[in-house]
């Protein structure tokens, strides 16, 4: 692919893996050519769509490259839209349901107990999104947490659930990647499990549903601005 492909992009569509997009890239592309610029990265008119992988880390470095390269070649990035699953702490999301979030933050059961601490950071740094507009504008969105791993312990969990609703591993990474950039972000999430000992063996019943619900609860959301 040419720069020139790459100076077209203006929205940045995340996932950490491809089944989490699968379905936007085909309602996103309308028939027009795909290109693949790189094994995580393909482009289509003003859309890129970018796997990271799994974690935090490796999701503030795959979109921040990614960004990086996409503004060396004239490109002007207006969103970056992170579409996934998570793990509800609290019984009050069903499962399968898809939720806009309105802040990321990322944090460790140590940190969480005051067992550590990150210097000059808040503890419950968050990371706000850039917000719901239209006739959705006064939907309720959820707070979402990134851990180093899947929460399993249930004192770590209930301790989580004091200040967030959702859990997932890469969010706080590319809302960090996007605003180190000076791009609005949004993420929506389709709860697939409930945190805690059970939380893989409920993903893996559920987490093509939610991906689903999520990809097409942000198509929804934010239907003008996916309409280039």
């Amino acid at each position: 692919m040419t720069d020139s492909k790459m100076s077209e992009i203006r929205t940045w569509i995340v996932s950490a893996w491809l089944p989490e997009q699968s379905l936007l890239i085909g309602q996103l592309s309308r028939g027009r050519k795909l290109e693949r610029f790189s094994p995580n990265l393909q482009v289509c008119g003003p859309y890129a769509f970018l796997t990271t992988g799994v974690g935090t880390p490796r999701a503030a470095l795959a979109l921040g490259s990614a960004l990086t390269s996409a503004s060396a070649a004239g490109a002007v990035s207006k969103s970056v839209y992170f579409v996934a699953t998570a793990g509800a702490y609290r019984p009050d999301y069903g499962l399968n349901s898809a939720h806009a979030v309105s802040s990321a933050l990322w944090t460790d059961s140590a940190m969480a107990a005051g067992l550590a601490y990150l210097p000059k950071t808040d503890r419950f740094e968050q990371l706000h999104s850039s917000g719901i507009g239209g006739v959705h504008a006064a939907e309720a969105a959820l707070r979402a947490v990134s851990t180093p791993g899947i929460t399993l312990d249930h004192v770590a969990a209930t301790r989580f659930s004091g200040f967030a609703e959702l859990e997932n591993l890469e969010i706080y990474g590319v809302a960090l990647a996007a605003l180190s950039h000076n791009i609005r972000w949004n993420g929506v999430l389709g709860v697939s499990n409930r945190v805690g000992s059970a939380a893989h063996d409920e993903w893996k019943l559920n987490h093509e549903t939610a991906s689903a619900a999520a990809q097409n609860k942000l198509h929804e959301l934010f239907a003008e601005e996916l309409s280039q």
